[in-house]
């Protein structure tokens, strides 16, 4: 017999909607956090400034991805999940006076 004829996808016959629209959302939320702000960008967190280290996915636990999707490292070496309304661009000094 083949192995294409002997491997079979099988899909569970006791789905539950809730949990497929659950992955949905949580697949959806990390896409927009991936895009706003990607890995090694430089962020305030509630004005301090960070850089993004990644992105939490844990289904489990005190920090879900759902709720904290964005791990950060501060510049004083603390690592946080953050959630995305506690992270802002970080300002572009482009005053010439700090440039001399």
């Amino acid at each position: 017999m083949a192995l294409s004829l002997a491997y079979q996808n099988f899909a569970p016959s006791s789905v539950n909607p809730a949990v497929t629209r659950q992955n949905v959302a949580k697949s959806r939320f990390m896409c927009k956090a991936a895009s706003m702000f990607k890995v090694g960008a430089r962020v305030l967190v509630h004005d301090l400034p960070a850089t993004v280290l990644g992105y939490n996915i844990a289904d489990f636990g005190r920090w879900l991805g759902i709720s904290h999707p964005v791990v950060i490292e501060l510049d004083s070496g603390e690592v946080f999940c953050c959630k995305l309304s506690e992270i802002s661009d970080y300002p572009v000094n482009t005053d010439k006076e700090s440039q001399h």
